[in-house]
């Protein structure tokens, strides 16, 4: 039993630590937030095939963003991406989904300062 908590509290701590709105939010989302180094931020909604979703941010120093969602369980899991970019610190778009999913947008903090992130995401 020891041996199961171990394993169980090594695995929670492994993971990345990744903020987020709360999930299943609904459009339109406005959010302001501060990532530290080493962390990303993500914001989430159920989104409908063919829905038109414009998004624009700004971060205070460019990151990598994208756009994804999970497919699979276990050793079939694979994060598939709509949209995927190495560094950008500003961006207004629209987004279309190419099925019925949980989409996830998301930056990631990979420099050594904190990075101020803001935007919107809503329905066209």
């Amino acid at each position: 039993m020891k041996v199961f908590f171990a394993v169980a509290f090594l695995l929670v701590s492994a993971a990345p630590v990744v903020s987020s709105a709360a999930d299943h939010a609904k459009l339109p989302k406005e959010f302001w937030v501060e990532i530290k180094p080493g962390k990303a931020h993500e914001e989430c909604v159920e989104l409908k095939k063919d829905a038109e979703i414009t998004y624009r941010f700004k971060a205070s120093q460019p990151v990598p963003f994208n756009i994804h969602f999970h497919t699979g369980k276990g050793k079939e899991a694979k994060v598939e991406y709509g949209v995927k970019l190495d560094a950008i610190d500003a961006k207004e778009d629209v987004f279309r989904p190419s099925i019925d999913e949980h989409y996830c947008w998301m930056w990631t903090n990979k420099t050594t300062q904190s990075v101020t992130l803001s935007g919107e995401i809503k329905t066209k």
